[in-house]
């Protein structure tokens, strides 16, 4: 089937519509490639090995485009956005801008976190704990303010 052959040319109007997300993605997605193909049957299951064969290149072709699309999408959202890291860090971020204000370590004056007791009479139980542990073994109770 040559590219200028009335076969190639009919293959190439063949028109695939867009698909809409609905949320059940895989079970859409599958139904929507089963509704697309059947477009492509007369070609398909045509008793010609070539007019098959050139079908499929045809269709290897839109799905490549297709793919490219979607690459160069995600790489322009990847710009605009940020990665995942960065994603991260924001969420972390917010986060921290959320969380109560770490008063400065009463031994050393560095900034404490928020940490639970492992063992102890007070297991379980949150306080602060200075960032320089184990080298400095500042403590505040959670409540308390710097």
């Amino acid at each position: 089937m040559a590219p200028t052959s009335s076969e190639a040319k009919a293959v190439s109007a063949v028109h695939v519509g867009h698909f809409e997300n609905t949320g059940d993605t895989s079970h859409a997605f599958g139904k929507r490639v089963l509704e697309e193909k059947a477009k492509f049957v007369p070609w398909l299951d045509s008793d010609d090995p070539v007019i098959v064969a050139n079908t499929l290149i045809n269709l290897c072709h839109r799905t490549l485009f297709l793919l490219r699309r979607q690459v160069d999408a995600l790489g322009q959202r990847f710009l605009d956005e940020g990665g995942f890291k960065e994603h991260m860090h924001r969420c972390r971020e917010e986060a921290r801008s959320q969380a109560p204000q770490a008063p400065e370590c009463p031994v050393c004056g560095k900034s404490m976190r928020s940490c639970t007791a492992k063992s102890g009479p007070k297991a379980g139980h949150r306080f602060w704990g200075c960032r320089d542990f184990p080298a400095c073994k500042g403590i505040r109770e959670l409540a308390e303010k710097a």
